[in-house]
């Protein structure tokens, strides 16, 4: 493990569990809203605030998380501001503090960021590539991140640290974007195309998933309904 863990490990032997056992939840949740998302541009590296919106699907999410009785000990995010606000808030209720890594960022869109929907699909159509997807299927379109890129740099962070096996004693939360959840979410349970766009995060929605030895269990898929 790690030594830059250690402070978590510390927190679990004084704190223990909410429960009063052991806790077994790798959660990730994905940012509030921005300003760009509501105006349906494809944000990338773009670097947006939580709007208001945002900063209350970020409260519902601390709601959320606060029914489940969990023991949140370590929270990672992204540095991007919208997700880094996102896990702020949690770790403000749960008194701990967040631990960044460039790793967990949004995929990189290249000269797509920015674009509206209508935008990015004629983009697309010029370059005749597929649409039925079309903020998602990236997968050899040129000068755009391809999902190897996005589930190499994930699991960097969460082998680094030791996320997996820390889960399985207490509760880990993970903050980042829609594009790296998904891909997470696809190796976890080992889904291919044309399937790969199944798990759907909402902005502050969250994903629990049970890092039992042997195999994951998805415990909870969490829209968040804040407006």
């Amino acid at each position: 493990m790690a030594g830059s863990t250690s402070w978590i490990y510390s927190l679990v032997k004084r704190r223990g569990n909410a429960t009063g056992g052991l806790g077994r939840m790798f959660i990730m949740a994905r940012h509030g809203e921005t300003i760009l998302n509501q105006e349906g541009r494809l944000q990338g590296a773009i670097d947006e605030p939580l709007s208001d919106k945002g900063r209350r699907q970020a409260a519902a999410l601390v709601r959320w998380l606060g029914t489940l009785n969990l023991s949140i000990v370590g929270v990672f995010s992204s540095p991007l501001k919208r997700a880094l606000g996102t896990a702020q808030c949690v770790a403000d209720v749960w008194g701990t503090h967040v631990k960044t890594s460039a790793m967990l960022r949004e995929r990189s869109f290249g000269v797509y960021e920015g674009l509206g929907r209508d935008e990015l699909i004629a983009r697309r159509n010029a370059l005749d590539l597929p649409n039925f997807e079309p903020t998602k299927d990236w997968d050899g379109v040129e000068g755009v991140e391809p999902d190897k890129g996005v589930s190499d740099r994930f699991f960097s962070v969460v082998e680094e640290h030791g996320l997996l096996e820390l889960s399985r004693v207490s509760d880990v939360l993970v903050v980042s974007h829609e594009g790296v959840i998904e891909v997470a979410m696809n190796a976890f349970f080992g889904i291919r195309a044309p399937r790969r766009h199944i798990f759907k995060i909402r902005p502050g929605g969250s994903v629990g998933v049970d890092a039992a030895a042997g195999g994951y269990k998805l415990l909870h898929l969490w829209p968040n309904p804040g407006e």
